[in-house]
């Protein structure tokens, strides 16, 4: 727990800064999503690799890393290139069309059809939830949106955690997580709104959602970061390991850090198109 927390202190004010520094349109944190894609990417498909066969892992390999790469790549060069309008969104379809038939003809028709399942999956995932933090950022104080989501999302997942751990009482309600505790839920869900009214209160006008709309994305980031937690144990559980990776000692795997980010991301960005 201490190399966690120690962890944690050093990392956090790196990303910190990666998500603020303005220059060349938020450079540093694109590329902070293309490792978060690629290292995502990889431990998905070291997991799967557990349970699904691949004629070639070295190709698989370059199926799983390289469409999330694309997307984020075409999106950031949409800000400094003028392209056909909708590009992103005709490279999103082909991609996912390219991969459909790739893996008909490299598996046939029925394990094909299995197959392109994990990878659009993981096209989605790594590639499309990680856009949705880039065209985040890419707002009017677009950093501020970022920083709110990943430290309600990190907060809720602590929080579930220590909560849990103390007044932990009620458990095994989910079979594949049976140290979670009703507990530790309820307690994470008031630790995000209170932290979540609190970010508001300190930024003040730094932060464009008023106190209300602060309120309702707080609360569906308390409701579906929980969600990304939950999905990864379940994955972790079917593959037999207890860590996604050993990327950062005491922290785990990439998976295991942004998992209830990533997750959240979609209802997340919604809100903030609907609101703002």
């Amino acid at each position: 727990m201490r190399k966690r927390i120690l962890i944690s202190i050093l990392i956090i004010p790196v990303l910190a800064y990666i998500i603020y520094a303005p220059f060349l349109s938020g450079i540093l944190f694109f590329i902070f999503l293309l490792f978060l894609s690629f290292f995502a990417s990889r431990e998905i498909h070291q997991l799967i690799r557990r349970v699904m066969y691949f004629k070639n892992d070295k190709t698989s390999f370059l199926w799983f890393v390289v469409p999330p790469a694309l997307i984020l790549t075409l999106e950031f060069t949409i800000r400094f290139v003028n392209v056909l309008p909708g590009a992103m969104l005709y490279t999103g379809a082909s991609i996912a069309g390219l991969l459909f038939v790739l893996s008909i003809i490299r598996y046939g028709t029925e394990q094909g059809a299995h197959r392109f399942f994990v990878f659009f999956a993981n096209f989605i995932y790594c590639g499309v939830f990680p856009l949705l933090l880039l065209l985040l950022h890419g707002r009017d104080r677009g950093f501020m949106l970022v920083y709110f989501l990943f430290i309600t999302a990190w907060v809720n997942d602590a929080a579930a955690y220590f909560v849990g751990f103390r007044f932990g009482r009620t458990r095994g309600l989910l079979q594949h997580s049976p140290n979670k505790s009703l507990e530790g839920y309820i307690g994470a869900f008031i630790v995000t709104m209170v932290v979540a009214n609190v970010f508001k209160l300190i930024i003040r006008g730094g932060f464009s959602p008023d106190l209300v709309q602060t309120n309702v994305m707080g609360l569906a980031i308390a409701l579906t970061a929980p969600l990304g937690d939950l999905g990864e144990s379940l994955f972790k559980r079917k593959t037999g390991v207890k860590d996604s990776a050993n990327f950062l000692p005491g922290l785990g795997g990439v998976l295991d850090i942004f998992d209830s980010v990533l997750l959240s991301v979609p209802v997340y960005y919604t809100l903030v198109l609907l609101i703002l």
